[in-house]
């Protein structure tokens, strides 16, 4: 199977929120901020409360209060400018730029205005879908970003990777929270 396609400021973002997305470290990173905050924040207003000072006391509860119904919003608003950030600064040259893609028996064959890539099927971990894009998971925990607009026949796009007993992670209902 051969594909032409480009890539656009977009496709990587949804690739890096994505990959934020399942990452350990920024999961539990993001649990902690959090909570903690606003633990502090109830710290501080027990403290107030026994100095009997209410006002201060009712403050600090509201800032605890605000920090966890907000605080996911914040960060899915930082972590997308973050990542646009980084696009427009990293990969400006390679956005809208024509790449080919070919799946053969053995390998994953690759080309764009900086070179060729070879890829050996069996280090293909996996292809991922979600609702935009494919990512084709190498062990290397590198990936190949395809846009679906592109491809246009996305089930026999799947069936390739299925006939090589690499696995489909289905993840259309993803979505960057």
């Amino acid at each position: 199977m051969k594909l032409e396609y480009t890539l656009d400021d977009d496709d990587f973002v949804q690739y890096y929120l994505y990959t934020a997305s399942k990452s350990k470290n920024i999961k539990k990173k993001r649990i902690l901020m959090r909570f903690l905050i606003p633990f502090i924040y109830l710290l501080f207003s027990l403290w107030e409360y026994f100095k009997e000072n209410i006002w201060l006391s009712s403050i600090f509860l509201i800032l605890a209060l605000v920090w966890v119904i907000f605080y996911p919003l914040y960060t899915r608003y930082r972590y997308t400018k973050h990542y646009a950030k980084h696009v427009n600064e990293n990969y400006k040259s390679r956005l809208f730029k024509p790449i080919k893609l070919e799946v053969t028996s053995d390998y994953i064959l690759g080309e764009d205005f900086t070179g060729e890539t070879k890829i050996n099927i069996t280090e293909v971990k996996s292809l991922t879908e979600i609702s935009n894009n494919f990512f084709i998971n190498v062990t290397s925990n590198a990936s190949l970003i395809i846009p679906k607009r592109d491809i246009f026949n996305k089930d026999d796009f799947k069936e390739e990777f299925i006939k090589k007993n690499i696995p489909i992670e289905n993840e259309l209902n993803w979505k960057w929270k």
